[in-house]
């Protein structure tokens, strides 16, 4: 928040604070704010540091997660490009193409990603 915390800010976010300090493992840090605001003893400059912890760790796991999606997407790229998907226990000729670009079509009998390069109509006419 750099230095822009007001008790009323505290007061209209409170609930979002409490979630945010839960969520990421700042709950026992809060639980000593509220305890010493009601006490009369905490300070603004404690909550901002709070704050200012909660955003960078918001911040830490939205550019893991970004960077999480864009590896899954150029990993089903590659998948796709060498044909539909198939089943991943080769036991029907079933093909569905790519749905979505961050991961493979699940088999709904199995419920497990189905395999690229097993599309193919006729593949398993050998069998």
């Amino acid at each position: 928040m750099d230095g822009s915390c007001t008790w009323s800010t505290l007061c209209a976010r409170y609930a979002e604070i409490r979630g945010d300090a839960h969520a990421y493992d700042l709950g026992s840090r809060w639980r000593r704010l509220v305890d010493a605001t009601r006490a009369g003893t905490a300070t603004l400059l404690e909550w901002d540091a709070l704050l200012d912890e909660i955003e960078t760790r918001a911040d830490e796991e939205l550019n893991f997660i970004s960077k999480g999606n864009e590896r899954a997407r150029r990993l089903i790229a590659l998948r796709a490009s060498a044909g539909d998907f198939g089943c991943p226990a080769d036991l029907c000729d079933r093909h569905a193409p790519e749905e979505r670009a961050d991961r493979a079509p699940v088999c709904p009998l199995l419920e497990k990603p189905m395999v690229p390069g097993r599309g193919r109509p006729g593949h398993l006419a050998a069998r």
